[in-house]
């Protein structure tokens, strides 16, 4: 659906560049521009640190926050998929389960460790980045206790996730408003 939405708005974009250039003293180097301008427009933000300005704080804080609340919904849903497993490991789609809710864990990991913090948060940073290994260790356990029916693997691998989201709450709670 993403790639759609991309596609979309890529397309979007185009159209809206080539209205743009209307008139009779467009030439080929306007609309060449314009068409690459929108075929290489970004339809996601990007933070990054500027580092004339120390980078953007608030928006970085926020960004963090916000995904920061994806990957504690992906966690829960985790645990709560564990539990379940537990009460029913005859259920075939188990496994499957909790290997999609091990994606969505790391996919809000991967999320969280590609924003590039500003250098006035980078205590912050370390401190997150340690939080968010730590998640992925025990998400990527949880993977391999399932593949291998390892309860010893899965009860490391949730002593993991754990503490990784114990070290998330208190990296969060040091953000600035």
């Amino acid at each position: 659906m993403r790639t759609v939405l991309t596609l979309g708005l890529v397309a979007a974009l185009s159209l809206g560049s080539l209205a743009a250039c209307g008139g009779d003293d467009d030439d080929f180097s306007d609309i060449k521009g314009s068409a690459t301008a929108a075929a290489t427009a970004q339809p996601t933000a990007t933070l990054t640190a500027d580092s004339s300005t120390g980078g953007d704080t608030a928006g970085y804080t926020k960004s963090v926050r916000d995904e920061s609340t994806v990957l504690k919904k992906a966690l829960k849903k985790l645990n709560e998929d564990m539990l379940a497993a537990q009460l029913n490991q005859a259920d075939p789609a188990v496994p499957a389960k909790l290997k999609a809710d091990v994606q969505a864990v790391n996919d809000s990991v991967a999320k969280l460790k590609a924003m590039k913090a500003p250098e006035s948060l980078s205590k912050f940073s370390t401190d997150l980045n340690a939080a968010l290994d730590q998640i992925k260790k025990g998400a990527d356990g949880i993977a391999e206790a399932v593949d291998t029916n390892n309860q010893g693997t899965g009860l490391a691998a949730f002593a993991d996730l754990s503490g990784g989201e114990a070290k998330l709450d208190a990296a969060i709670a040091t953000l600035p408003a």
